[in-house]
């Protein structure tokens, strides 16, 4: 299409810089009104948006450009430039090629030589080596080329690097549906082009109106590997993941939205979708007017909308959640969302309110990032009015199929409303690919849907022609002069199987206490006030407490992760994903899931405590470990590398001792899986063999395409940790089992020497005397080996297995002073100590590793340095990913852009910090419970800290002037009840003294510390 005949749509991308940190220049920017207002809008594909990510600044100049119509000439006037930075542009069809064209003008050098760079689009060399002086004949002349690049999974990435000097670009020119995109510095700001509503870290708050497009993402809804869906702060639905369809979340269904109407005698009635008219509103109804202004407030598991119109007779308000308890997988499991819609009238008169809930059927749509593993809807879904105890609705089913792999994304939903004190109307079909909602008037008119005498269940005969089909379930009531009047609607699904590629069938594991999605809403109905007081106590634990505002959000967000990445299946189990999307199905790596149990472990051991078994199983009946036990879309595990990775091998033996520990598995428990730890501890040491080039470099970073020769502390540390572990577990089984005592003491002798001599020469290895050798300098990059919080490994693995340091003390605050100050003052790229640098390719992990630096920090008396590395990686990730529930497992260190696997389950590493810093843990082998304390300054000498650990809930109170503190236990996990769980000793930072009358842990138990002031301890 010629571009006279193009409609034009420019887009600015002036940089906001953060001071001090240049990789914080990521944004996003929505392209608006993309798809033409004369088709149909696609209820299935995002409006496509631009990431901006890496290093680089803009510039202009008033020269004039020769060569060039006058438009282009204009666009080449200004520049962006930068060593390594990208243009993402998302959200946009695959697969078809795309014509781009790339504007070039020299505005500052004036000989070749100069500026020399390359252009890739994902991954492949469009341009290389380009000289614009040299090849337009000078400055300020254009240079346009005209290239062709396929978008992959929706997504082109558009990276410029420069060679000589940075690499630079004018403007970038594609047409996408007969529209013409122009992307750069110097393309006019449009009306329709709008910032993102800004999202508060602090408060969890979002202020969302007409002249802001909201965040793409939301806080996940949904249960523990049941799929969730999300609200944006505009009040769109999205993001759905309760077809068993992690890999392709169905992003906006037109169909599904809130609607409120409200009326008095005095007029004719006033209706509103509960979404905010605003600039990147793509699904909006032309007979249907949105809302003005909302508060979007997330605190996982709790999301509230609070709407705003000032047209609008009431006051309006939405919370959302699903059933989250603690200490109970299986009532945390249940595939159901409560959206409870509360009218308030603040008028002197009566006002007749109404809610509908309008639910666009998708069932069948599914798949993966496999090539042709796409599903689209059953042909023949079927509706009927359903009803239970206090509860009316509709079930949405598919009909009867066979059970191959498109079975895994059909079955069934139920959409209902309690009953009590409300008039309900549903309504079984209409058609949301129309431009009007055919019911909207009688809704505004009576607050009811229109009446047909159609029978109770209709099936596909009554679809629109664009195949799409939806339902609505109405309640409306009289509401009194100040009355306010909370009307629940609950919302459940039910996916009997699930076929992987490889034909092998599974079912999800609800579907073993559940027979339908109307079964599901019954007991979610009868439970919710128990549910909602569950979630809420365990929300306010953390509202409640001193933590610092942006500290208890990052917590909150990062346990929603475990939600949205979490599979369960009835043979394969409970499983995290390693990144939806992203990973093609992939089950977390061993390693990466220890760490990432900081959240799981102490909320629902029970499901540490399966997955650590199905991990022996692995080992006994495969002689080896491999990386991770498969794929959600293939049934086999994943093939063992030619040596086993050191680190998932001391993970599996960490995690054994914890569960130990914290006797969630008795001595037989142990006796029956000691081949799996034998088999553990020889991969570790037939992989270490004598002198520091001798310590195995074999870990899960291999597929991150690490070289071996950075990850050598990593591996080391982790074989220290791995090893000690072991011989824990080994000693174990000794003392509890007399027949094999003898057999394991010789083990345990050469265990132990063995991880002497590693320890050894890991410290010849990575430090020179008290000083670590493994440092990276950011100005210096073709010189540095590597970088990482390698000096450390051993220390987080130790940690999450309740051991004690691994470093000898003096090296350990030597590399904690070294790898903070550089974390914390260089200001260049992210915390330092969480990459891996050997050019071209630096590596940062900064959500996983930087929060167990953090927490050794902590615990090592660093209180204020921790928490100010976690706020700044909190803050640099969140600047980049543009999503506080999610953060990528890897980053370019140099630039920040991301480089593997986005909203990666590593992110609940930060609830590391939590026991760090209060301190207690309880040995329930030993029946010890430590209590070592560190406070940061901005507590103010205080902790009023929830307590969470694999065998108790509760809350702490200490006073950090008269050194005392007061713990109240909440909630005991013991799965043992007939054998009470004791405290026989108190172990007080480094003194252990026996308790005249051992305490009971049991709901309401107190334990009283009193803290001697030590010689010298470090704040």
């Amino acid at each position: 299409m010629k571009a006279s005949m193009t409609k034009r749509r420019r887009i600015s991308n002036s940089v906001r810089k953060s001071p001090g940190i240049l990789w914080r220049t990521a944004f996003l920017l929505t392209l608006c009104g993309f798809l033409s207002a004369a088709k149909p809008v696609s209820t299935h594909v995002s409006s496509p948006e631009l990431l901006i990510t890496g290093a680089s600044t803009t510039f202009s100049s008033s020269k004039p450009i020769h060569g060039a119509p006058a438009d282009r000439a204009a666009l080449l006037q200004h520049e962006r430039s930068g060593r390594d930075f990208h243009y993402l542009l998302k959200n946009i069809p695959s697969g078809k090629p795309l014509e781009l064209e790339l504007g070039f003008a020299e505005l500052i050098h004036t000989q070749p030589g100069q500026r020399v760079f390359r252009v890739e689009a994902n991954g492949k060399t469009l341009i290389d080596r380009l000289d614009i002086v040299a090849e337009a004949g000078g400055p300020h002349r254009a240079l346009i080329r005209r290239v062709s690049a396929t978008p992959v999974r929706g997504t082109l990435d558009l990276r410029f690097v420069g060679v000589i000097g940075d690499a630079k670009i004018g403007y970038v020119r594609l047409e996408l549906d007969g529209q013409e995109i122009v992307i750069g510095p110097g393309a006019p700001r449009l009306a329709q082009t709008a910032d993102v509503a800004p999202y508060v870290s602090d408060s969890g708050d979002i202020r969302m109106d007409m002249m802001h497009r909201p965040l793409p993402v939301g806080m996940p809804i949904g249960g523990l590997g049941t799929g969730s869906f999300e609200i944006l702060s505009d009040g769109s639905f999205t993001n759905f993941t309760i077809n068993q369809n992690w890999d392709s979340p169905i992003r906006t269904p037109r169909g599904t939205f809130l609607a409120v109407m409200a009326k008095s005698r005095s007029y004719s009635g006033e209706g509103r979708l509960l979404r905010v008219a605003n600039r990147g509103l793509a699904n909006a109804f032309a007979n249907a007017p949105p809302m003005s202004e909302c508060h979007w407030q997330a605190r996982f598991p709790f999301l509230q909308l609070q709407f705003h119109d000032p047209q609008f007779p009431l006051r309006v308000r939405v919370e959302t959640f699903s059933p989250f308890v603690p200490g109970n997988a299986a009532e945390s499991s249940i595939p159901c969302a409560y959206v409870l819609v509360e009218l308030t009238n603040p008028n002197t008169f009566p006002v007749l309110g109404a809610v509908a809930f309008s639910w666009e059927d998708i069932n069948g749509r599914g798949g993966s990032g496999y090539a042709g593993d796409v599903w689209p809807l059953v042909a023949a879904p079927h509706h009927a009015e359903a009803q239970t105890t206090g509860l009316s609705g509709i079930r949405c089913y598919a009909p009867p199929l066979p059970i191959e792999r498109k079975a895994s994304f059909a079955g069934e939903y139920f959409l209902g409303v309690e009953t009590s004190g409300v008039a309900v109307t549903r309504l079984l079909h209409w058609d949301p690919s129309s431009s009007l909602i055919p019911w909207w008037k009688a809704f505004v008119q009576s607050g009811r849907l229109p009446q047909s005498k159609d029978p109770k269940s209709i099936s596909s005969h009554l679809n629109a022609p664009s195949g799409t089909t939806a339902i609505v379930v109405a309640a409306c009531r009289n509401l009194a002069p100040g009355e306010r009047r909370v009307i629940p609607f609950v919302l459940t699904w039910h996916m009997p199987r699930y076929v992987t590629l490889d034909q092998v069938v599974d079912s999800a594991a609800y579907t073993q206490r559940f027979a339908s999605a109307l079964d599901v809403a019954t007991a979610a109905t009868l439970n919710r006030p128990y549910f909602t007081e569950m979630a809420r106590a365990w929300q306010a634990s953390l509202v409640d407490s001193n933590l610092p505002n942006w500290l208890k959000h990052d917590l909150l967000n990062a346990a929603s992760r475990t939600v949205a990445n979490s599979t369960w299946f009835s043979a394969r189990g409970f499983q995290l994903l390693e990144a939806p999307e992203f990973a093609e199905g992939a089950w977390l790596a061993y390693e990466r899931r220890a760490l990432a149990h900081a959240f799981l472990l102490p909320h629902f051991p029970e499901l540490v405590r399966a997955e650590t078994e199905r991990t022996a199983e692995t080992i006994i009946n495969r002689s080896e470990l491999p990386r991770r036990v498969g794929t959600l879309h293939r049934s086999h595990v994943s093939p063992p590398s030619e040596l086993p990775a050191v680190d998932a091998l001391a993970a599996f033996l960490c995690e054994s001792l914890a569960l130990a520990k914290a006797r969630l598995v008795d001595a037989a428990w142990l006796s029956a899986r000691l081949p799996a730890f034998e088999r553990a501890l020889g991969g570790i040491v037939a992989t270490t063999g004598p002198g520091p080039t001798g310590i195995s470099a074999i870990t899960t970073f291999d597929e991150l395409g690490v070289p071996h020769s950075l990850t050598m502390p990593y591996a080391g540390g982790t074989a220290v940790a791995g090893l000690a572990a072991g011989e824990e577990l080994l000693g174990l089984i000794a003392a509890q089992t007399p027949s094999a005592e003898t057999s394991t003491r010789e083990m345990l002798r050469r265990l132990r020497a063995m991880r002497e001599r590693i320890a050894r020469e890991y410290l010849s290895a990575a430090f020179y005397g008290d000083r670590l050798l493994w440092r990276f300098n950011p100005y210096d990059v073709p010189t540095t080996d590597s970088t990482f919080a390698a000096a450390f490994a051993g220390e987080w693995f130790a940690a999450a297995a309740g051991l004690p340091n691994m470093l000898p003390d003096t090296q350990l605050e030597s590399a904690l002073e070294s790898q903070i100050y550089e974390s914390l003052h260089m200001g260049k790229v992210p915390p330092l100590a969480a990459a891996l640098c050997k050019p071209p390719k630096c590596l940062s992990t900064p959500r996983l590793t930087d929060a167990w630096l953090a927490a050794v920090a902590m615990r090592t008396g660093r209180a204020d340095a921790a928490l100010t590395l976690l706020r700044a990686t909190h803050e640099q990730c969140l600047a980049v990913d543009q999503n506080p529930w999610g953060a990528a497992l890897a980053y370019d260190a140099l630039t920040g852009a991301p480089l593997a696997f986005p909203n990666s389950s590593t992110m609940a590493a930060t609830w590391a910090i939590l026991p760090a810093m209060h301190g207690i843990a309880f040995d329930a082998m030993e029946e010890i419970l430590s209590f070592d304390p560190h406070i940061p300054l901005d507590l103010a000498e205080e902790l009023h800290l929830p307590i969470f650990t694999p065998t108790f809930h509760g809350w702490l109170d200490y006073d950090g002037g008269t050194r005392t503190g007061v713990l109240r236990v909440v909630r005991v996990l013991n799965p043992h009840p007939a054998s009470p769980l004791t405290i026989r000793r108190l172990k007080i930072r480094s003194v252990t003294e026996t308790l005249a009358t051992p305490i009971t842990l049991e709901p309401g138990a107190i334990v009283t510390f009193h803290l001697q002031p030590p010689e010298n301890m470090p704040h």
